[in-house]
């Protein structure tokens, strides 16, 4: 009796099965680092507030019980809140509140904030006090929860800020590494991604979801996370200096087109240009990187809001 076997042809992946694969990996180191991120490294990720929030109440409502009871007198029940404000405050911004003096508060954070640090110094510094710590213990409560409540508000808007965040440093390091004919391709996207980014806090400041000062911050963010990733460098300082450089750079070579032969004229007429978009994307950026610079008003905020737009529509 004869067999007949017919042999099948090795099986064979698709192309498209494969995009999926290299898509799905993709999107899973995004999400490992963008959850990574937002849930336990990243200092106002929402259940590290609350978690903050609560332990901050609970002291303070120490600090009162002890104060009611005469274990604390008026100097140490002052100088206990403001440790306690000023902890929270920096466990929530990032602003180092604990190392900064009335004038720095009053210059860099809420001025709320620093007017009741104001009126913790007294009680705090003097050697008998007979002032009632009662309303201190009061004031600083207030604020802790306005502080809190800002934040609570401000969440989606942060998720989206972390996600955005996450996507621009996984396209800067891309940049770093692919060869220079597919950088302006990438550094598209990084400004596509930005734009989304500031739009989206642009509107949280229409509805209401954020303040003028957390504006500010946000958007400093999201000019840093685009400056990193189109210049292709890994840390804020980095990014600056490779701007900085590179339109010093570029100027440096547009002065030495004017005596140039006519024909490579069109060549240094790109140089300046780009030496001229370098030096505006470096003065747009400076308050972004200033410390001192916050914003106050809804004004102000559109403005630094209006900065950053232009600020990554200029990038050349």
């Amino acid at each position: 009796m004869k067999f007949s076997v017919d042999l099948e042809a090795p099986f064979a992946l698709s192309a498209y099965w494969y995009a999926v694969g290299i898509l799905l990996i993709i999107l899973g180191r995004v999400l490992l680092i963008f959850f990574g991120r937002f849930f336990r490294t990243d200092p106002e990720s929402p259940i590290r507030i609350d978690r903050v929030y609560k332990a901050c109440m609970k002291r303070i409502a120490g600090i009162e019980r002890g104060y009611r009871s005469g274990e604390l007198d008026t100097r140490a029940a002052h100088g206990q809140m403001s440790s306690e404000v000023r902890g929270f405050v920096q466990e929530v911004t990032g602003l180092p509140a604990q190392s900064m003096v009335y004038e720095e508060l009053r210059r860099r954070g809420r001025p709320e904030l620093g007017e009741l640090i104001r009126e913790y110094y007294g009680p705090e510094f003097s050697y008998i006090s007979e002032t009632d710590a009662v309303q201190a213990i009061e004031k600083g409560r207030a604020l802790v929860q306005e502080e809190y409540k800002r934040s609570v508000k401000a969440r989606k808007v942060r998720a989206a800020s972390v996600f955005r965040a996450v996507i621009n440093e996984e396209l800067g390091r891309l940049v770093r590494r692919a060869p220079a004919f597919l950088r302006p391709s990438l550094t598209d996207r990084v400004r596509s991604n930005t734009r989304k980014w500031i739009l989206r806090i642009d509107k949280a400041l229409r509805s209401g979801e954020l303040d003028a000062f957390n504006v500010h911050k946000l958007m400093s963010a999201a000019v840093k996370s685009f400056l990193q990733a189109a210049t292709g460098t890994r840390t804020d300082d980095a990014a600056l200096e490779a701007l900085q450089a590179s339109g010093a750079q570029y100027a440096a070579g547009a002065k030495q087109a004017a005596g140039a032969k006519r024909e490579s004229g069109a060549q240094h007429a790109a140089g300046g240009a780009q030496a001229s978009g370098r030096s505006a994307v470096a003065a747009l950026a400076k308050p972004y990187y200033e410390l001192e610079h916050v914003c106050r008003s809804e004004r102000e905020a559109q403005l630094s809001i209006g900065r950053g737009k232009e600020l990554i529509e200029k990038w050349v």
